[in-house]
């Protein structure tokens, strides 16, 4: 009984901790891309979905870089700055979003969820560039990803992403190794209620 009750418990906290439910679709959460994602631009990606509502949906790919680094994408102030800078995806690649971790957003930032923030203002950004912010608490992410209203629920009734809460110390974390742990979590957990 006690065994039981143990596995239901678990099963729960499973459940509360990856998704593949429309409703569970929000700011603040992870897409990760099943290995079943036909489209390259999010073949092993993790992306922070940033908006989400009856319009459409917005996010970053949190785990692909770009060939640039800051200093090479502003050498006028950041010369040397050898951080990368990462493919937030496949729309208005020309653009700069910045994502940020601390406790309050700055003036002009929007927030995704609690201590992270984002905001494509050029003064901002490239104020934070100055004052020598790192990779730790702060990214830059050329172009996003998008969806028409109804597209990415589609999505994930096809079953090709997998919904996770998103926290600030997995989103500044090792983005080489984020798709990779995530995906294996939910291949864990499909395996253990298959069992």
């Amino acid at each position: 009984m006690i065994r039981a009750v143990f596995l239901l418990f678990a099963s729960v906290l499973a459940c509360a901790a990856q998704s593949q439910r429309t409703v569970d679709l929000a700011p603040g959460k992870f897409l990760v891309a099943a290995r079943n994602l036909p489209d390259p631009n999010f073949g092993e990606t993790v992306v922070l979905l940033v908006k989400h509502d009856d319009k459409g949906a917005m996010g970053l790919v949190l785990t692909r870089e770009s060939r640039y680094t800051v200093g090479r994408l502003f050498p006028d102030f950041a010369k040397g700055n050898d951080s990368p800078i990462y493919l937030g995806g496949p729309v208005s690649r020309t653009g700069v979003i910045a994502l940020g971790h601390t406790k309050q957003a700055p003036k002009g930032a929007e927030t995704v969820l609690s201590g992270v923030w984002m905001s494509a203002d050029a003064s901002l950004v490239e104020r934070l560039v100055r004052e020598g912010a790192t990779p730790e608490t702060f990214r830059l992410y050329l172009g996003y990803s998008g969806w028409a209203a109804g597209q990415l629920e589609g999505e994930v009734r096809q079953k090709v992403w997998h919904i996770f809460p998103a926290d600030a110390v997995a989103v500044f974390s090792d983005p080489t190794a984020l798709w990779k742990k995530l995906v294996r979590r939910t291949e864990l957990e499909i395996a253990r209620l298959s069992n």
